[in-house]
């Protein structure tokens, strides 16, 4: 999933203390940071929908801070995608 992308800034829930830190992280913006997976889960399924090529966040190091998107034909038929 793409929430791998965030995770190592993204503390677990059950580390939120009763002051609403966790890890340094306000509860605040703990909920930002899921609201973004959730975005970029969203952005990752529509352009599946629209390219022949999607790799994402968690493909490879090579791909670790940027989408790659493309309409390259693949497979003996030009119709095999890759959605990653």
């Amino acid at each position: 999933s793409l929430g791998a992308m965030l995770k190592r800034y993204l503390p677990d829930d059950e580390v939120i203390n009763d002051s609403g830190q966790a890890g340094g992280w306000s509860a605040a913006h703990v909920q930002a940071a899921k609201e973004l997976i959730l975005a970029l889960r969203e952005v990752h399924d529509g352009a599946c929908a629209e390219f022949t090529t999607v790799l994402g966040p968690d493909y490879d190091r090579n791909h670790h801070d940027h989408f790659h998107v493309d309409l390259a034909r693949r497979g003996p038929d030009g119709l095999r995608g890759t959605c990653k």
